[in-house]
Parts: C-alpha cells; sequence; structure tokens
C-alpha cells in the first residue's frame, strides 16, 4: 500500500511494509548498490525491520547509548559537510546546508527530532531538483539529519558522501581515509564493523 506521507504530497511517498513505514525514493533505489544489503556476513539485523540491532537507540529498545546516537549524528554531518563545502559553494538551495546544521544543533540537544526530521525531507527534495554530483551531496545531508531518527542513516550519508566526492573527480580513497579517522573513537568499532 502506497500513501501520501505526513510531510504532504509533493514531499514524497511512504510505503506500508507489514507494520514498517519505509521511505520510497526513486533515486535512492536507481543509486542503491545491490551487493551491500543489511544481511552482510558478520552484521546480525532484525528480521522485522532489516535494521543492524546495534544502531537502535536506547529509548527505542535498542542498545545505543544517547551520546553515540549524538556522535553518530555529528559524524555523518562532517562527512555531508565536506562535499557540501565542494559542491555547494554558490547553490541558492540552502536544504542540504540546513540539513547538516540541524543535526549538529539536535546532536548539542539544541532541537527535537521533528525539525530535523523536516530538513532531512527538504535536503532530499534538493536532491531530487539537483544534477551531477550534487545529488549525492544533497542525499548525504538528508541522510546526516535522518541520523536523528534512526542512527544507522549516519552510514548512508557517509556512503552517500563518497558517492559525491567521487562524481566530483575527489580522491575517494583520501575521503574515505578522512572519515575513517573522523569517527569518534566511542562508535569507531561499531561503525567500522558495520561498513565491513
Amino acid at each position: 500500500m502506497v500513501m501520501t506521507n505526513w510531510f504532504g504530497a509533493d514531499r514524497g511517498r511512504i510505503e506500508i511494509i507489514g507494520d514498517i513505514v519505509s521511505p520510497i525514493d526513486a533515486e535512492w533505489e536507481a543509486d542503491a548498490n545491490p551487493d551491500r544489503g543489511l544481511e552482510e556476513p558478520g552484521m546480525a539485523t532484525d528480521r522485522r525491520s532489516g535494521r543492524d540491532p546495534r544502531f537502535v537507540a536506547e529509548h527505542r529498545g535498542g542498545s545505543l547509548l544517547r551520546h553515540d546516537h549524538h556522535a553518530l549524528a555529528v559524524w555523518a554531518a562532517s562527512c555531508a559537510q565536506r562535499v557540501l563545502a565542494v559542491l555547494w559553494i554558490d547553490d541558492e538551495d540552502g536544504r542540504p546546508l540546513d540539513a547538516v546544521r540541524q543535526a549538529r544543533a539536535w546532536a548539542r540537544g539544541e532541537v527535537a527530532a521533528a525539525p530535523v526530521m523536516r530538513a532531512a525531507v527538504a535536503a532530499h527534495a534538493a536532491a531530487r531538483t539537483a544534477v551531477g554530483a550534487k545529488i549525492a551531496a544533497a542525499r548525504a545531508a538528508g541522510h546526516a539529519a535522518g541520523t536523528a531518527h534512526m542512527a544507522d542513516h549516519c552510514l548512508v550519508a557517509a556512503d552517500y558522501a563518497l558517492k559525491a566526492a567521487e562524481q566530483a573527480g575527489m580522491d575517494v580513497e583520501r575521503e574515505r581515509r578522512w572519515q575513517e579517522r573522523a569517527l569518534p573513537d566511542g562508535v569507531r568499532p561499531l561503525v567500522m564493523d558495520a561498513r565491513g
């Protein structure tokens, strides 16, 4: 069943999968790496949701501590910001940059998750109107903000930042090394294991 989401008809669609609501995004589906699934060796997943339970926040019944969730959001925002700094310098559309700011503000405890999620949706809308490497950069920002809602979005933000770097002709391995060095110590083992 597909229905209009609570952000409005122009913001996209959601799909009801059992009792799980997941965003549908044509660009994400087209960009997705079919070889990278949540069922990779060594990664335990919640069979019902398909998510790695290590990224489920404590307040949702998982084991991820609040300060680690915040650290993941800051890291994801940093990954997105690095490519945005190169690709969105003179762009009039500030939605991806706002998503990064909102993710950081959430991690500092300055805003609730709801406005951050609206910023995430807006960044993804910006991606739909962008061209070239800007698409992936805006998606990185959207997923960085989405980390406030579900921590595993940080992994997607980092992946999109690498994709944007590659499409912009940047040194992807150098960017990947930067991402790994930028990981806070408390979440480094979790992220490195999840990334494989």
